[in-house]
């Protein structure tokens, strides 16, 4: 349903029947190379493990981002798994605790890198030996949800994908504009140029 979080419209997932299906656009997804980007607020009653967003051909070639809240097990999972080879990076950084997060995770066979952010800032070690992902992921494509109806409790917003693996700069960059746009940036007063070649006159 329609909420607000960061910027301007969101969305808010109930936990039991809420997601959004991807598969119309799951075979554009590039599985050599990407960015996922999302702001979550994860509700407290929030089912766990939870999907926040996966792309997924069969349990050994998937891209999602996840939520796990067990006893003593709390953290955020972005995930890249491709041939039976997972990647992926556990953070603690993200709790239940009804604050909003930017999250981002960059994918590049070809760098042999997946790296996961949260806020802006790299979480975990950059991990490398990545798979080759078999088939497209127009299996099962979901936001808020997963093959396994692990559904997600909680607000979204700005959830984009692109078949582009950003910088650090640039992820950095996308979290503060969008945290607080008032004061990402500043102008300066007007200044003054005067010319200093005596061969050019000014009437």
């Amino acid at each position: 349903s329609a909420t607000s979080l960061q910027v301007d419209g969101a969305a808010s997932f109930n936990g039991t029947s809420n997601d959004i299906d991807l598969a119309a656009v799951g075979g554009d997804v590039s599985t050599s190379e990407g960015t996922m980007e999302v702001w979550v607020n994860i509700d407290p009653r929030s089912a766990t493990p939870s999907t926040i967003m996966t792309f997924r051909n069969n349990g050994s070639n998937e891209i999602d981002i996840s939520w796990s809240d067990g006893v003593g097990n709390i953290y955020i999972r972005g995930q890249y798994a491709a041939g039976g080879t997972q990647d992926f990076v556990n953070t603690s950084l993200v709790t239940d605790d009804n604050t909003t997060h930017f999250l981002a995770q960059t994918w590049s066979k070809a760098a042999d890198q997946f790296k996961f952010y949260v806020d802006g800032v790299q979480a975990g070690t950059t991990q490398t030996t990545l798979g080759t992902f078999s088939g497209t992921p127009t299996v099962f494509d979901k936001i808020g949800n997963d093959s396994f109806n692990n559904y997600y409790k909680g607000k979204m917003d700005e959830i984009r994908v692109s078949n582009t693996p950003r910088s650090a700069g640039w992820i950095t960059t996308g979290h503060n504009n969008q945290k607080s746009p008032l004061t990402f940036y500043s102008i300066g007063g007007q200044e003054t140029y005067r010319p200093t070649n005596p061969g050019i006159r000014f009437r």
